[in-house]
């Protein structure tokens, strides 16, 4: 999977993650979700486009939330196979929308270092 596929993939699994929390009472992995999402940003922005700094935050980052960041997907996955869930996902995305639209842009900025092997080595970390 390339940088670029792994920034839309978590983007939208990012979104699907909203679906159920809305429904399930689980607003705390929403919270949590968007939370990762910001802190990923910050690692991918503090670098300042510096590719080897980039990956060098981006490492310590998936060190410290991978395990996290892979139950959550696993948690998104299942629930968003509910179609009631599904619905509710439009509600919940609500409360989160400005916080993913600031954390975005940091995201996208992976692009610029989509090329660094430590980059592309920490791809399935990163995966969401």
């Amino acid at each position: 999977m390339t940088v670029r596929n792994m920034i839309f993939a978590s983007a939208i699994a990012f979104g699907a993650l909203f679906t159920p929390a809305c429904n399930k009472g689980a607003d705390g992995k929403m919270e949590q979700m968007v939370t990762i999402m910001e802190e990923m940003g910050t690692a991918v922005s503090s670098a300042n486009g510096d590719c080897t700094k980039m990956g060098n935050n981006l490492e310590a980052f998936a060190n410290k939330r991978g395990d996290e960041m892979k139950e959550l997907k696993a948690w998104a996955d299942s629930a968003g196979k509910d179609k009631e869930q599904a619905e509710a996902m439009a509600k919940g995305m609500e409360k989160y929308k400005d916080r993913m639209a600031k954390a975005m842009p940091a995201m996208m900025d992976m692009m610029k270092c989509a090329d660094d092997p430590k980059i592309k080595a920490l791809e399935s970390k990163l995966k969401m």
